[in-house]
C-alpha cells in the first residue's frame, strides 16, 4: 500500500521528502527526508518525534502497512534509549558476578559485600 506523498505535508525543520523509491516487487517504498540539525541535537530529536507522530497518524490506519523511521538521528536516539533501558540489567549482572567471584575466592559474605560497596563508583559518575 502506498501513501501518496503529495498528500503529506513537510515536517517543520526538515527538507521536503525526496521522490519515493519502490522495490522490484513494489512491496517496499522508501523516501529520504533531510534535516539541517546534527544527529545529537535537541532540534533533531524534536523533528524525529514529530516525523514518527506524523507517520503513526497517517500509516497505522492503513491495513497491512508497517513502517520504520531510520537514519542517523533515529539511530542516535534509539541507541541512547536502548542503553538506558538495558543499563540497570548490566549493572545488576556485574554486581552479582562480582559478589559470586569474591565469595568463591574468599568464602566470606562480608568480604564480597565490602568489595561491591567499595568498588561502586559515585552515582554522579554513572548518571
Amino acid at each position: 500500500m502506498v501513501v501518496p506523498l503529495a498528500r503529506c505535508s513537510p515536517v517543520a525543520g526538515s527538507s521536503w521528502p525526496a521522490p519515493p523509491r519502490a522495490s522490484a516487487d513494489s512491496r517496499v517504498h522508501t523516501t529520504s527526508l533531510g534535516t539541517p540539525n546534527a544527529a545529537d541535537s535537541d532540534r533533531a530529536e524534536d523533528s524525529l518525534n514529530r516525523l514518527r507522530e506524523v507517520a503513526a497518524k497517517r500509516l497505522r490506519s492503513i491495513p497491512g502497512v508497517t513502517y520504520a523511521v531510520g537514519g542517523d538521528v533515529a539511530r542516535h536516539n534509539d541507541e541512547i534509549a536502548i542503553q538506558a533501558e538495558k543499563m540497570p540489567w548490566v549493572v545488576g549482572f556485574v554486581l552479582l558476578l562480582t559478589f559470586l567471584i569474591m565469595f568463591g575466592a574468599f568464602r566470606s559474605v562480608i568480604v564480597a559485600i565490602t568489595a561491591i560497596v567499595l568498588s561502586r563508583p559515585p552515582r554522579s559518575v554513572c548518571w
